[in-house]
């Protein structure tokens, strides 16, 4: 079957908007600029589309639970780790089956939004059914400790891309000590909007008389917006401000996110 011009863009990701997150903001962002300028199918687990106008198309992929014989079904919420990853790569192909005859029949690129053990199925299926992929980076999935165990199965599928996508230069380093690269990597940091919406201007400034921050020349801000959780380091930055404040008297620190660190 004749290929088109332009590929279609495809990516496969257990975090996306609705959720909340840096990692969903993210790929939502990157994807809708992307779209203004090739085809792109956003393939997720995730429930609901996020609310504004899309460049892109989103198709809801099946859930695991639906893809079971009746009686796996029956004892889903019972497996164990082992049984639901069997699960997972018995009907991984299924899963992706739109995606993969998609591929097999127009000119696709595939990325896979975040690695984890559903993604790493994907990553598998995707190769059997004779397709590439590349991979986004963003830190979590090198830091968890819980996927120290499948580390093997993490390299591997790093490995087997066509390309990483880390989403900054600290990432990046983490995934040198992490992963033996042997494909290209490319840092592409987190974008955003420079024309403020006026109703985010409004936010900005009741904040302002809200906390009464006000900007003086000879001041110094520091600002971290983010989830509130202990990879973030915000811990580190409070901790160094003892050194800092000898230095630089009128040193601001102010935080915005929430999370389970907040108190």
């Amino acid at each position: 079957m004749p290929r088109s011009e332009h590929p279609t863009f495809i990516l496969l990701t257990t975090d996306f908007k609705p959720m909340v997150g840096g990692i969903a903001e993210y790929l939502h962002q990157l994807f809708q600029e992307v779209g203004q300028h090739y085809p792109v199918q956003v393939f997720t687990t995730i429930d609901g589309i996020p609310p504004e106008s899309l460049t892109y198309q989103v198709r809801k992929l099946p859930s695991l639970f639906n893809l079971m014989a009746d009686e796996e079904r029956s004892r889903f919420q019972d497996l164990n780790s082992g049984q639901y990853i069997y699960f997972l790569k018995k009907y991984a192909s299924q899963q992706l089956q739109e995606v993969i005859e998609l591929g097999q029949k127009t000119q696709v690129k595939i990325f896979i939004g975040v690695w984890n053990l559903v993604a790493h199925c994907w990553c598998r299926s995707l190769e059997r059914g004779g397709l590439e992929y590349s991979l986004f980076a963003h830190g979590t999935e090198l830091m968890t400790a819980s996927y120290e165990g499948v580390s093997g199965w993490r390299e591997l599928d790093f490995q087997h891309s066509q390309a990483i996508y880390p989403c900054s230069h600290g990432t990046a380093q983490l995934l040198s000590s992490k992963i033996q690269e042997t494909v290209p990597v490319h840092v592409i940091h987190p974008g955003i909007e420079l024309a403020m919406r006026s109703s985010d201007q409004v936010a900005a400034a009741w904040l302002e008389f809200q906390h009464q921050i006000f900007y003086e020349s000879d001041h110094v801000y520091l600002l971290t917006v983010a989830r509130l959780v202990p990879h973030k380091g915000i811990d580190q930055v409070i901790r160094s401000l003892a050194q800092l404040i000898p230095k630089f008297p009128q040193l601001h620190y102010w935080i915005a996110g929430d999370g389970p660190d907040l108190a």
